[in-house]
């Protein structure tokens, strides 16, 4: 990690990274999941949306109150 942090030679530090990638694999007691959070930013008044976990919006059951 400490090498492919301090070269700028791209191929080499993509060569550096993968074999640290190997090494994690074969030796960290944790398994790697990728996951993103997504946040939508709305006003106090809406109720009734809920995020879909395929990025799409569907209002059907928003209101908006004053």
């Amino acid at each position: 990690m400490k090498k492919a942090k301090a070269t700028s030679d791209v191929a080499e530090r993509t060569k550096l990274y993968e074999q640290a990638q190997e090494i994690f694999k074969k030796e960290a007691p944790w398994g790697t999941i990728d996951h993103s959070l997504a946040v939508v930013p709305m006003a106090k008044g809406v109720t009734g949306f809920t995020q879909s976990p395929l990025g799409d919006f569907t209002f059907e059951t928003v209101d908006i109150s004053e």
